[in-house]
């Protein structure tokens, strides 16, 4: 990603900072569009954008060579400097994040509300052939209960289809 020959230079991916140990190593990342900076003292900052289509399977970045800053010469300016700007605290990707967990967790929610669903259709379609069945005739208190039961496991199957979709 840089060369490492420069002295204080730091690496930033979307204003998060690439360790060292980073630099010429894929890392994931999500598709989308991506901001590269590079900085270090007495150089001239980089700046760089790239954007990840989804079916990328590796993008490179290459830094080049920050270019030597000269320094000017030394004036009696007496006007004050002011204070650098301080980078936002959030990190990138937290909102994201917690979005990926709350669905994670309402799809495992949904898968376990599935098999409370089938266990109760079981034990209904069980119940109504074990007391109004005699082998395939039912009375029709039987078939009520059998058609009601057969009705909530398909419930169950399409919430146990639709769960697994969101957890994945």
């Amino acid at each position: 990603m840089a060369t490492p020959e420069v002295e204080g230079l730091e690496v930033r991916r979307d204003g998060l900072v690439v360790g060292r140990a980073q630099w010429e190593t894929a890392i994931p990342l999500d598709p989308g569009a991506h901001r590269v900076t590079a900085s270090a003292p007495k150089r001239t900052a980089w700046t760089g954008d790239v954007t990840i289509d989804r079916d990328a399977s590796a993008v490179t970045v290459g830094v080049p060579t920050l270019a030597v800053v000269e320094e000017p010469l030394a004036t009696s300016s007496t006007a004050p400097v002011p204070p650098l700007a301080e980078a936002p605290s959030a990190r990138s990707g937290d909102g994201q994040r917690i979005a990926g967990l709350v669905v994670m967790g309402a799809g495992v929610l949904g898968l376990g509300a599935s098999g409370v669903l089938g266990l109760v259709a079981k034990s209904s379609y069980d119940d109504g052939v074990s007391n109004h069945c005699q082998g395939e005739v039912c009375d029709p208190e039987g078939k009520s209960s059998t058609d009601s039961a057969r009705q909530l496991g398909q419930v169950a199957t399409v919430v146990l289809a639709a769960s697994g979709v969101v957890v994945v």
